[in-house]
């Protein structure tokens, strides 16, 4: 009896586990003071191994790419386009079959800001997509916060 409730148990768990959900990328969101009202908002990914993200230059017959949505405020303006670094692959890729730029490892993505008002937070959503080299996981939204009550 013992036995058939630890091998029911243990299917059990193993269904559980087959159950969770695919969530190969963390994102972490932290601002970097470059001079009076000027910062550098930092978007930074951490992707488990095997798994990749693509650039904000992805082609258009490719993949999403990675792609950053602000909530109107007339608080800040942008300075330039975001940059990018880190773990970087380019080339062409096997499960598109086109030349693509995709992130490994580790992604950071850079937005320059100019505070213009008394603003205590700007927000909105970033979009990415992530592949690994067997499937693609849908693309997906996550909101951004950065506080800069005084």
């Amino acid at each position: 009896m013992k036995i058939l409730g630890l091998v029911v148990s243990l299917l059990f768990s193993f269904s559980l586990l087959q159950a969770q959900p695919v969530a190969p990328v963390e994102w972490t969101f932290s601002a970097e003071k470059v001079a009076d009202k000027e910062y550098d908002l930092v978007f930074t990914a951490d992707i488990d191994p095997g798994w990749y993200i693509y650039s904000q230059k992805a082609n258009e017959d490719g993949p999403i790419p990675t792609s950053f949505y602000y909530n109107a405020d007339p608080g800040f303006q942008p300075v330039g386009i975001p940059t990018e670094e880190g773990d970087k692959k380019e080339g062409m890729d096997e499960m598109f079959g086109i030349h693509l730029i995709k992130y490994g490892e580790k992604a950071v993505f850079k937005q320059r800001v100019m505070l213009t008002d008394e603003i205590q937070e700007i927000s909105g959503y970033l979009e990415f997509m992530c592949c690994n080299d067997k499937q693609c996981l849908p693309p997906k939204s996550v909101d951004f916060a950065f506080d800069f009550k005084k």
